[in-house]
């Protein structure tokens, strides 16, 4: 019975591992690909100020927008990388300028082991970076987009947001699926242990009998039924 009980812990231990771990990453996963998408959005949004047809470049058209228990700031750059317009507000300049941001792409700022997954795909046009914000050491989201304009003058729009709400939350969800997965698997093994003891009780008892009639050779004994 205890060969049955590990076999049977072992398979639900990995079902419950494997639970546990889609749970986190797909959870995961979703969160910081929201975090994107939303800095795409106002990118995109704003990428009007740019245009021909939109030539007002007033400081109080970049209003900052909600994004979960952050918020989105923004900032227009001209065709040779010099600051046109900011949101108002802005406690300080994002830490890397737009032209650092699309010399290379620091791909999805969920955590690494998680990439191998298909998808994620969030913008084909602009390029994303995470850097330290360095008054508070959290970190900041960017996302740099090039704009194009009839005339040829354009520019880039960048966006960027504070990623410590969703990391503080996302450390959270790290430890309690840990806990609820260790706990799960502990479960698993004491039931394990308890159902398949209780299952195979009958069959010891029958062995036992079995054994005790041929060494006295009592032949007139009879199992219980």
């Amino acid at each position: 019975w205890l060969l049955l009980a590990l076999r049977y812990g072992a398979l639900l231990s990995v079902v419950a591992a494997t639970v546990v771990v889609t749970a986190y990453a797909v959870h995961n996963r979703i969160a910081y690909e929201d975090v994107d998408r939303g800095l795409v959005n106002a990118a995109e949004h704003f990428r009007l100020q740019l245009t021909t047809d939109r030539p007002s470049r007033e400081t109080g058209a970049l209003s900052p927008s909600a994004l979960g228990d952050s918020t989105v700031l923004v900032r227009l750059y001209g065709p040779d990388g010099e600051v046109l317009d900011t949101s108002p507000s802005v406690p300080a300049p994002p830490p890397i300028d737009v032209m650092a941001v699309l010399r290379a792409d620091e791909g999805p700022a969920f955590d690494a082991v998680l990439r191998w997954l298909p998808g994620g795909e969030v913008s084909k046009e602009g390029a994303f970076a995470t850097e330290r914000d360095p008054a508070t050491g959290s970190r900041i989201r960017l996302y740099a987009f090039p704009v194009a304009s009839s005339d040829g003058a354009g520019g880039f729009v960048q966006t960027w947001t504070s990623l410590a709400s969703l990391d503080k939350s996302m450390r959270t969800f790290k430890l309690l699926m840990v806990g609820l997965g260790g706990g799960g698997v502990l479960v698993v093994w004491i039931g394990s242990l308890l159902l398949a003891g209780r299952a195979l009780q009958p069959i010891a008892t029958m062995t036992r009998t079995a054994r005790a009639i041929a060494a006295s050779r009592g032949f007139s004994r009879r199992l219980a039924e």
